[in-house]
C-alpha cells in the first residue's frame, strides 16, 4: 500500500546514476513542454517520494500531453526517439531503464496519466521508479 511518509527515508542505490535518470526524465518533459509552448498556460512537473513496504516509490509526474499511445511502449527502446537526429539519440530512457532494472534491483514504467492544477485537469506522462530502501535498525 502506497502511503505518504513524513520522515526522511534513505534509499539504496546509485546517487549519480539516480541523477542522470532523473535527468533524462526532466530533459525529456522539457522538450515536450517546449514542443507545444503556445498551446500550454502551466508547464507542471511534479514529483513525490512514497512508502510501499521496504520500497520508496519516486513519481515524475508532466502535464505535457503524454505520450502516444502507439509509441508509448516503445520509449525505452535503444535508439527510440521521436526528436530529430540533431536532438536525439534515443538513448536516455533506455540507459535509465538498463541502470534500475539491471544495476540497482529496482523498476521503472511509464503511463499516461491526468493530473490536476487550479481546478483544471491536465493530461501527461508519469515515470514511477520503485527502489529499495535502506532498512533502519
Amino acid at each position: 500500500m502506497l502511503e505518504e511518509y513524513d520522515e526522511d527515508l534513505e534509499i539504496l542505490g546509485y546517487p549519480r546514476e539516480l541523477i542522470q535518470i532523473f535527468m533524462n526524465i526532466f530533459v525529456n518533459a522539457i522538450d515536450e513542454f517546449e514542443r507545444k509552448a503556445e498551446k500550454q498556460e502551466f508547464k507542471i512537473l511534479k514529483t513525490k517520494i512514497l512508502k510501499d513496504g521496504n520500497s520508496g516509490v519516486i513519481v515524475i509526474q508532466d502535464n505535457a500531453g503524454g505520450i502516444p499511445e502507439n509509441i508509448i511502449d516503445k520509449i525505452f527502446d535503444s535508439k527510440f526517439t521521436t526528436k530529430s537526429d540533431t536532438n536525439g539519440t534515443g538513448i536516455g530512457l533506455y540507459m535509465s531503464k538498463e541502470m534500475i532494472e539491471k544495476y540497482m534491483d529496482c523498476t521503472i514504467s511509464v503511463e499516461n496519466k491526468e493530473m490536476e492544477y487550479s481546478e483544471q485537469k491536465y493530461l501527461g506522462a508519469q515515470f514511477t521508479i520503485k527502489i529499495p530502501l535502506k532498512i533502519k535498525e
